[in-house]
This record gives structure tokens, sequence and C-alpha cells, in this order.
């Protein structure tokens, strides 16, 4: 039986991407918090009927994308709305920048007269607030909006701002300052409505059973793997079964794509990738299907990680240094791109790390000095710069002994403290038995600091290759 009401209002939810539209919308409609969410591809429809001054009014809300890339596609929705949410983060400066183009669109594209609400939400994150409620209210006050705060992961404020905007608008349709027929509490809008609810529980029937058929499919792949190996795989190679539930973990992950189960997506192409990479293929078409939804849906730290745990992969289980380095740096992008600083440097110390496994010295040396650079400018991080300066600096003795001496006094102008470091004394002591051809005394040095700070394989392997330069080419030095 459908639900009675007085009026329908459609509504548009709008605002900058990832300022919690899809959320203040998951709480009114559900009344909890969405805890997975991800960025709105396009449009995203819901309804419900609340009691406003003795009527009952539908609310059609439209809950548009906030990307730039879907702004002509969200555009199209906006005609007709009565009534508008225009959200920003009270923790984003950027997304409060950005009002007053969302609100000119509403008014040219919806109506002049649309009743719109601003919202700041995520007013439960007060310690990281960039926007007060003061300049808030002032830009409310100048462009005739009313205005709330609101928290769509604890719930507050968040009915009572549909409620507010819904009330308005019965208030001005009462008093004759706005005509029903012409903010979208027409037949045709009722149509619209039905016809929108129809395919919304049609696209909700299909998204169930393609997200158990994904069930079913990972399943599926992890009774292929526990599967014993046959006579046959004995002698000609057990890497069907992997193959097999490769290909149903690709398949589970496009199931879960048009279940819109996007982290459940991303598990099984990561499952895939993963699978590929153990089993040394080369074939990379899981790994582009997983990053590729994780970028789609905004969320780049997933991306990022991704892309870490299949550079651990090669670096590890299916060893392959290029590889590995090739995902540290995509990682590093990504988790650089959203702020993620501590993350970004992880990933890129391993890139320098790798670098100069491979010989690429001068990629190394510029990470390490990049990075030591950047630890200076933190007190906590500063006492860690003398690392960074010490892997140059040994790197740099993988190439020359001049320019290593030079890297040495910049070190010290930009962090003098270094010159009193173990780590610099070394390197000192070094570049005297270098300049001397003393191979014994370089041991000898390598040793006395080995007994006290142990040197990883990593270093033992550089420092190798130092020693085997000084005596296979005496004049270098």
């Amino acid at each position: 039986m459908s639900e009675s009401y007085d009026y329908l209002f459609k509504f548009l939810v709008i605002g900058s991407a990832g300022t919690g539209k899809s959320c203040l919308l998951h709480q009114f409609i559900e009344s909890k918090f969405k805890e997975d969410s991800s960025h709105t591809i396009g449009v995203e429809f819901g309804s419900k009927v609340v009691p406003v001054s003795g009527k009952q009014v539908k609310l059609q809300i439209w809950d548009t994308a906030g990307q730039e890339r879907f702004k002509s596609v969200t555009r199209s929705y906006y005609r007709g709305a009565a009534g508008a949410l225009l959200v920003y983060d009270v923790t984003r400066r950027d997304s409060f920048n950005a009002l007053a183009n969302w609100l000119a669109d509403a008014r040219s594209l919806a109506s002049p007269n649309i009743v719109v609400l601003l919202v700041g939400n995520k007013s439960d994150l007060e310690s990281q607030r960039e926007v007060t409620f003061l300049e808030a209210s002032r830009f409310a006050q100048e462009n005739e909006l009313m205005f709330l705060e609101t928290s769509a992961k604890s719930g507050q404020n968040v009915v009572e701002a549909f409620s507010k905007c819904a009330k308005a608008i019965v208030t001005k349709i009462e008093s004759g300052e706005l005509d029903p027929d012409r903010i979208g509490s027409d037949s045709e809008a009722k149509g619209h409505a039905l016809i929108a609810e129809a395919r919304l529980n049609f696209e909700h029937q299909t998204m169930a059973d393609s997200e158990a058929k994904g069930h079913a499919l990972i399943a599926e792949a992890r009774a292929k793997l526990q599967k014993p190996s046959g006579l046959l795989s004995f002698f000609f190679g057990g890497s069907s079964k992997v193959e097999d539930a490769v290909e149903c973990y690709q398949r589970a992950g496009n199931m879960f794509k048009m279940a819109k189960k996007w982290n459940e997506a991303g598990k099984a192409f990561c499952e895939a990738a993963s699978l590929h990479a153990k089993a040394d293929s080369k074939h990379d078409a899981a790994t582009n299907y997983a990053i590729e939804i994780y970028t789609d849906m905004g969320r780049f730290t997933m991306a990022a990680r991704h892309h870490q745990s299949i550079a651990e992969i090669y670096e590890t289980e299916a060893p392959d240094l290029e590889a590995a380095t090739s995902h540290y740096e995509k990682a590093a992008d990504y988790f650089r791109g959203e702020e993620s600083n501590s993350s970004a440097n992880k990933c890129i110390l391993k890139v320098a790390q790798h670098a100069a496994q491979l010989a690429d010295y001068e990629k190394a040396i510029s990470i390490y000095e990049q990075v030591a650079a950047t630890s200076l400018e933190s007190s906590l991080l500063k006492y860690s710069a003398k690392e960074y300066f010490f892997r140059a600096g040994l790197c740099h003795l993988c190439v020359d002994m001049l320019n290593a001496q030079l890297a040495l006094d910049r070190y010290i102008q930009q962090y003098p403290a270094f010159q009193d470091a173990r780590e610099y004394k070394l390197l000192k002591v070094l570049m005297e038995h270098m300049e001397e051809q003393n191979v014994d005394g370089f041991t000898e040095a390598v040793k006395d600091y080995d007994s006290v700070s142990r040197f990883d394989q990593w270093y033992t392997t550089i420092l190798l290759r130092i020693k085997k330069s000084v005596q296979d080419n005496p004049d270098l030095c």
C-alpha cells in the first residue's frame, strides 16, 4: 500500500565532494550512520514522508555527486526542485569557499525561489574545524539562507535540517508566496517520483542478486584453492587451480561492482591480483581493476594501500624489485594526494631503498635528501634526518667520493648536529680509507660500527659495493 501525503517536494542535496551528503541522506532515511561511504557517482535517490505543520509531506530527495566531472549530469536533476540542502564540511575550508557556485547553480537551474538551507556537516569533528559557526552564519544571512550545523555520524540536527527546510516551503505555500504547481508538487512530479521509486526497487533487487552471486563466487574461489592437486597436476603443473580461482575472484569483483559493494569488489580484485603476483604472473588486469574501483570511488587511500600490498608481495613472495618500486611510487603519490604524509614517506623511502639496490643511486640520493630536509622542518622528526643523510652519503660513495664530500658539507649546513653523529663520523673514516685505498681499514671501521649498531641487509649490500669499488677501481677514489 502506497503512503498518503499532502505535498510532494523534490529536494536536492548539493555541495562539494566528500562533505557527507550521502551520509546525511542515509542518516535521515535509515536513522543510522553509513560507515562505508564513498563518493557518489552521478545521482542517488531516496524518499521519506515527514509530518510538517499538521501536513504529511513526502520528500523526494536527490543526492548529487559533488565531483566536477559529474556536474553536467547532476545539473539536469535541478529542475522542479522545491528545496535544497547546501552542504559544506566544517573541517574543509575549500568546501565552504565553493558554496557560492553551488548556490548560483541551484537558483539558476532549479528556481530563483528555491528554499535553501545551509548545512555545516561533521560538527562532531570540532578539533579539526576550519570554518567557524559565525562566518557560516554570516554567509547564510547575506544570501538569505537558513542555517544549521549537523553531524551525519551522531545524527545531530539531521532530521531537523530536512524538516526545517520542508516547513519553510509549506509556510510559503500556505501564505501564497509559492505556487505548489510550480515547485515540484504537481502530478508530473508525482509521476517522476513513482518512476524513480520503481527504478530504485528494481535496482535494489538486481544489486541483491549480484551481491549473492559475488559471495558464491568467492566461496567457489576458496574451494578451488583448497582442492588438493591431482596426479596430472603433479606431472604437468598445478597452476590451473590458481588460475581458476583468479577467474572466480575477478567475476566476483564484477558482481560486487554491479551491486555497488565497493569494498567487497576491491577485496575480490585484490585477492586476484595477489594470486597473480604469487604465481609470478605478468597479467595485471586484476590489479588494474582493483585500483580502478578505488579511484572511481574517490577512495585514494584504499588505492594507495592496494599498491602498497602488491609492492610487499613483489618484495617477498614474488621478488621483483622494479615492480615493487613502481607500486610503492604510486602508493606514495596517492597517499600524498590524501595528505597522509607519514604513509607517503614510508612508501617513498621504500622506493629509495630499492632504487639503491637496483644501482639507481641518483634517484635514491634525491629521495633521501628530500625526506631528510622535510624531517628537519618538524621537531618530532628532526632526529631521523641523520639516518637519511647517512643513507644518501653511502649512495654517493657508490658513485663518486668527491661528490660525497660536497654532499656531507651541504648536510652539515642543513643540520649542524649531524657532524656529531656516529653516522657522519663513519662516513668520514670510510672516505679517508678509500682515499688511501686501505681496504683493511675500511673493513675494520665497518666492523667497529656494526658491533654497536647492527647493519641490516640494505646497509651490508651497499657497504660491500663500496668496498668492491675500492678493490676493483682504486683510481676511482
